[in-house]
């Protein structure tokens, strides 16, 4: 299942740098027949019977967000987040993901892998669009407006997949969720996160506000986690077709365990549609 957000360090809030974690670690109630049927929803396979891995990742919508970071003057490629391709050549994901330093080194560009271990391609940012009034709260422990576009270089050839803006999501409705992070409940040292594994599951919204969608994690089904920051939350449209209605932006608990409740950014907002249709 998906785990939520670690804490990134400078900020009081858990991030959601998260990938999605086994089942029993996430938050809206999910079995493996859903997970599998998870990995179906945006065209991929499920690498085994009753799994929660899918399959085919070379082909899919939801990518790894990576970072350039320069040590000593070697530039490394590093995958942080998840996000989504939104155009062929655009990804949307978390602005707290944009980061200019990992693990204390400078951060020289941004862009995203694609394809399985060993043979995976990196296709570098040309430049990234913050929506506007991105913001932390501390007297509510979120971040506001938390979503990022980076236009990329080139186009991938990834199917895309649109952004909701027919209709508003609801509580008690159970929508799709993707990453490539932490994969198990409390695992502090990010052993699970090797961000070639994308899980699915999904998740039942509990609230909603003009920013934020909020999933509480009761300890069964599925959770979002270190790594999985940027991905996706998916629900229909007024016509049946799947579009992204949230990003992972933050959890409250460490560990991603029981009581956690994953903020994602809404982007029904009038803020963000704004922006995105200038944007895209």
């Amino acid at each position: 299942m998906l785990n939520t957000i670690k804490k990134v360090v400078g900020l009081p809030i858990f991030l959601a740098t998260a990938l999605l974690a086994t089942a029993g670690c996430g938050g809206g109630g999910g079995d493996d027949e859903q997970v599998v049927n998870a990995c179906g929803e945006i065209g991929l396979g499920a690498k085994i019977i009753n799994g929660q891995s899918c399959d085919g990742i070379s082909q899919s919508t939801v990518v790894r967000i990576a970072a350039v970071v320069s040590v000593f003057g070697d530039e490394r490629i590093e995958p942080i987040c998840t996000g989504t391709m939104v155009a062929s050549d655009k990804v949307l994901t978390a602005t707290h993901c944009i980061v200019n330093r990992y693990r204390g080194f400078p951060v020289v560009n941004h862009g995203i892998l694609v394809g399985e271990p060993g043979s995976a391609s990196y296709f570098a940012g040309r430049s990234v669009s913050v929506a506007p009034g991105y913001r932390e709260d501390a007297q509510v422990d979120r971040l506001f407006n938390d979503a990022a576009i980076i236009s990329l270089t080139q186009p991938t050839g990834l199917p895309t997949t649109p952004i909701l803006s027919s209709r508003v999501p609801s509580i008690g409705e159970e929508g799709f969720v993707y990453g490539y992070g932490i994969r198990e409940q409390n695992d502090t040292a990010g052993e699970t996160a090797d961000f070639f594994t994308l899980e699915a599951g999904t998740m039942t919204v509990s609230e909603v506000t003009e920013n934020h969608l909020f999933v509480l994690f009761s300890g069964g089904g599925v959770n979002v986690c270190n790594g999985d920051s940027g991905g996706p939350l998916l629900v229909r449209d007024a016509v049946g077709q799947l579009a992204i209605a949230g990003v992972v932006s933050a959890g409250s608990v460490p560990g991603c365990v029981a009581g956690d409740v994953t903020t994602f950014t809404n982007l029904q907002s009038p803020v963000i549609q704004r922006w995105l249709q200038r944007v895209l």
